[in-house]
């Protein structure tokens, strides 16, 4: 039972997430995955609680 977690910048859309999770779970299916047996967790994560290079994302112009 594979489980996929996807850490995102809040503000993706519902669509968005569907293709995703959809893709994702074609993509394991084609390699041999039940799709059944597929779980995909998404946490969207607000840009001021993401840093790259120990800066706050949402301060990138």
């Amino acid at each position: 039972m594979p489980v996929v977690t996807i850490s995102t910048w809040t503000g993706k859309t519902v669509e968005q997430k569907d293709k995703l999770m959809k893709g994702i779970t074609k993509a394991f299916k084609d390699i041999g995955v039940d799709p059944a047996g597929l779980t995909i967790i998404i946490h969207d994560i607000p840009r001021y609680n993401w840093a790259k290079g120990g800066e706050q994302v949402s301060k990138e112009a």
